[in-house]
């Protein structure tokens, strides 16, 4: 067999001594997907059906088993990038892209097209080195599966530990993602593991969309160049969701005018799918895909355990299992939720002192830009948290606003409900304090990080869902509430905040005033005839701080006269 001529794919896959054990060894599903990326015919009404529910064809139950298909029409023809968009423990690395590897490896012709001198490497791209190393054994298993093709491999003593070398010069490495990736090199083949959880933030180091950029001027000099990308879906970014979206070579694309009335094929949309030629795009979920089943040896096994995880995390079920892709941006609090927790007509509650009530005070500081936002809170046992006082100072065009003025003006309100502590952000802390201390009272500094903040959002959340929180009636605070939006960050973490070019400052200090306030006066202590350990006395404790900071206070203001 010669090195330099490429075997077609359907005679490795039928030959014993190639790559016909590992082909049969893969389930219905995945060789449908292998089969369909090289142009082979499919044969059975199943494949058929396969084919039509990894091309949107299918209506799905609870758990990803479909329970209608539309047939989608079957045009065999080879492709250059394969876009795996699939449920976990679907066999996308290990089955499908493995198989694939071990083909253009060692049989795929490449050869022919390095020049005498270059480095030629297929890259196997993960977040990191490490997940990519792991998964490349799924490579060398398929190659020693086959006698013919483990000897292309070099001897084990030239072997290292973080790559696959063949005798031809060929060499498969694990790379992170990192933009920088194929450059200087000849990459005939490349593997984007897991591809919707790189970054894609344009200022990160590793965006995958550069990745991509960079190896396929690397892809250039070869005829049979092949991309492979599989992943579980993340959110509604990144180069798989783009590839997912658009579907196979494009056809997914519509205008406004077709989407509206439903047509099947848009002829406004030719020149944008040029952009996605060559590119199959396969959508299943982990119980299309039929490796769940293989492993735990039955249908009735696998619905059993897509069952077990539903129950256990239905929150990421659907991305897991359902290869749904979670919405980059949404409303994050329900608006009936909203209204709800609205007093209507209730605009400030007047001060009740000598009653027991302990009111929080919490500001969100601002100057040139945002407000300067500020309010009351306190916890009541039968009602949960009540919003008192509302507050929030605006800049004028090119005109700051003055701290210590507005400082002045807090102090009254402080004053109003014997409140001596405000809680704030970090932003300009340090002389935010030392003007507070003057005026006769404190700020203490809460971190705004990435997640304190989520723990501040998400503690509003839970009581606003509970019906545990009562809002004064502020049209502008209302509306910030229904504005703010959940972004979910390649990183995978959660932001929340007000959409481009809006304000939150009014639902931040709210949120923030909740906050303190659960943590203060929400956890009592069990009725119980001894005294109470002061050291797990939340009450107590804050209280007590609330006393210290008001003798710090009024003793710096009594040094400074």
């Amino acid at each position: 067999m010669n090195l330099l001529d490429r075997v077609p794919f359907a005679v490795a896959i039928a030959s014993d001594k190639l790559l016909k054990k590992r082909f049969e060894s893969l389930t219905l599903a995945q060789q449908v997907v292998v089969k369909a990326f090289y142009g082979l015919p499919l044969v059975s009404e199943e494949e058929f059906r396969l084919w039509s529910i990894f091309q949107g064809g299918a209506e799905y139950d609870d758990l990803g088993y479909p329970t209608h298909v539309k047939e989608v029409p079957y045009s065999p023809k080879e492709y250059d990038t394969l876009n795996l968009y699939v449920g976990r423990r679907s066999g996308k690395t290990d089955a499908i892209m493995g198989t694939i590897v071990a083909y253009e490896s060692t049989l795929g012709g490449h050869k022919r097209y390095v020049r005498e001198g270059q480095e030629y490497k297929i890259p196997f791209i993960a977040q990191t080195s490490g997940d990519a190393q792991k998964n490349m054994n799924f490579i060398k298993l398929a190659l020693l599966e086959s006698d013919l093709l483990k000897g292309r491999l070099r001897p084990e003593d030239e072997q290292v530990a973080t790559a696959i070398r063949f005798k031809d010069g060929l060499v498969i490495e694990p790379m992170p993602a990192n933009k920088g990736v194929g450059r200087g090199h000849a990459i005939p083949v490349w593997i984007g593991d897991e591809t919707a959880f790189w970054y894609t933030d344009p200022n990160a180091a590793n965006p995958d969309f550069e990745v991509a950029r960079a190896i396929s001027h690397a892809q250039a000099q070869f005829p049979f160049a092949k991309t492979l990308l599989g992943t579980t879906p993340w959110a509604e970014q990144g180069i798989a969701f783009k590839n997912h979206k658009a579907g196979t070579e494009g056809r997914n694309l519509r205008c406004d005018i077709c989407k509206a009335i439903k047509a099947p094929f848009c002829p406004h949309t030719l020149e944008d799918r040029e952009e996605f030629e060559g590119i199959l795009s396969i959508h299943a979920s982990t119980a299309v895909m039929g490796a769940l089943e293989k492993v735990l040896g039955g249908a009735d096994a696998a619905r059993k355990r897509l069952v077990r995880l539903r129950k256990r995390d239905r929150e990421a079920f659907p991305r897991e299992s359902l290869a749904q892709t979670l919405k980059s941006v949404s409303g994050w609090l329900a608006p009936a939720n909203i209204e709800r927790a609205i007093f209507p007509g209730r605009h400030q509650l007047d001060p009740q002192l000598g009653r027991g009530i302990h009111y929080v005070a919490a500001m969100d500081p601002a100057f040139r830009k945002d407000s300067f936002a500020f309010t009351i809170m306190h916890h009541d046992a039968k009602e949960g948290l009540i919003q008192d006082f509302l507050f929030y100072w605006s800049p004028e065009p090119g005109i700051p606003l003055n701290p210590d003025a507005v400082l002045t003006e807090m102090k009254a309100f402080l004053d109003a409900y014997d409140i001596q502590t405000v809680y704030s952000d970090q932003y300009q802390l340090e002389a935010l304090q030392q003007l507070a201390i003057k005026k006769g009272f404190s700020i203490v500094g809460h971190d705004f990080t990435g997640v304190s903040k989520s723990k501040i959002t998400g503690s509003f959340k839970m009581v606003l869902d509970q019906d545990r929180v009562r809002l004064l009636d502020h049209e502008l605070q209302k509306d910030q509430l229904f504005k703010l939006q959940k972004q979910v960050l390649q990183s995978g973490q959660i932001r929340i905040a007000a959409p481009p070019g809006k304000h939150d400052d009014l639902a931040m200090v709210l949120m923030l005033a909740s906050r303190i306030v659960m943590w203060l006066f929400t956890t009592l202590p069990a009725k119980q005839e001894h005294e109470p350990d002061p050291e797990h006395d939340h009450v107590k404790m804050g209280l007590d701080t609330i006393n210290r900071r008001k003798r710090e206070a009024l003793a710096a203001a009594q040094d400074d006269d």
